[in-house]
């Protein structure tokens, strides 16, 4: 017979004592953990941000909306002061992620957060998340953390107005694209869920898939002007001399790279431009009304992505990681 252990419930401040001290140190390093349960990509980048006479618990960035994200902690029930903080914290640092995290949720604070999410409606100009958390032990098992979402950006009223909107402006090539990208996240969804959190398809020739941590630049699918269909890595940090070492890094292992490719690679060196791009391209003409040709083309879309997360971003994060201890 399977012994099966008792779940049970640990009061918060027996695991993290101080929120600032504890709490906070714990989810910093455990972004995660918070992007599992809000189905989006995060970055943190710093903890206890001043922002004037306040400091904002924790900074980042939500990669799925490539977005500035914040998130404060309340290690008790909710109150009118930390939802004023977390507002003044959205406002002073371009937040459009806002996360709140708390013990407890009360139902005035969850319609509030309700109340902003409509507020933004579909805009992406802000999106508000109550995370409630609590902890737990197996019988004598370590605590572990358990985070449940109470409230979120309402994406049934998003899906309405992106209809409407696709009613209105999207005859022609962008609603053709649109329905590509839509039918790729699809595909990805039911085969191979790890390769993106992405799911909202664009009318427009090109669609992210993945933001590299870090803001280094985006895995990207592209169906260019010669409708040639391509999967390409396009290198776009602010800083030009950022781009260039990470491209020239990548460049010097391209034997090892077109070999697990199984195909050669371009080497985009976009003159003229602080970006650079490492693409493959299909030699195949892609006709976006040839409907019947889409099952084709996002078969071997998606072989290639598999390989850009596979092969090239680990490479990425290794220059990356060089560069930070240098």
């Amino acid at each position: 017979m399977v012994s099966v252990g008792k779940l049970r419930k640990v009061k918060l401040r027996d695991v993290w004592e101080h929120e600032a001290k504890d709490f906070t140190p714990w989810l910093a390093a455990n972004a995660d953990v918070l992007g599992e349960v809000l189905g989006l990509e995060v970055e943190f980048t710093q903890s206890e941000q001043q922002v004037g006479p306040y400091a904002v618990d924790i900074i980042g960035r939500d990669l799925t909306h490539n977005s500035v994200l914040i998130v404060e902690n309340q290690l008790e029930k909710t109150n009118h002061t930390h939802l004023g903080q977390l507002i003044t914290y959205a406002a002073n640092t371009d937040a459009v992620t806002v996360v709140w995290v708390a013990k407890e949720f009360t139902d005035e604070h969850r319609q509030a957060i309700d109340y902003l999410n409509e507020l933004a409606g579909d805009s992406g100009a802000a999106r508000f998340y109550a995370v409630q958390v609590s902890a737990v032990k197996i019988d004598s098992s370590a605590p572990a953390a358990l985070l449940e979402l109470v409230a979120q950006p309402n994406e049934i009223h998003a899906s309405m107005s992106n209809a409407v909107k696709d009613a209105v402006e999207t005859s022609g090539k962008a609603a053709a694209y649109r329905e590509l990208w839509r039918k790729y996240f699809e595909t990805v969804k039911q085969r191979a869920p790890e390769l993106t959190q992405y799911s909202s398809p664009q009318g427009a020739n090109w669609q992210n898939v993945n933001s590299v941590k870090g803001g280094l630049g985006s895995i990207v699918l592209v169906i260019d002007k010669e409708k040639i269909p391509r999967v390409e890595l396009y290198i776009a940090k602010h800083d030009g001399g950022v781009n260039y070492g990470l491209y020239e890094f990548l460049k010097g292992q391209r034997a090892q790279l077109e070999k697990e490719f199984g195909a050669s690679l371009v080497w985009d060196e976009q003159e003229h431009l602080v970006s650079r791009r490492i693409m493959s391209r299909r030699s195949k003409v892609f006709e976006l009304d040839e409907v019947s040709s889409h099952g084709e083309l996002i078969e071997w879309l998606m072989g290639e992505h598999k390989k850009f997360k596979k092969y090239v971003l680990p490479r990425v994060y290794e220059y990356a990681k060089q560069a930070e201890n240098e």
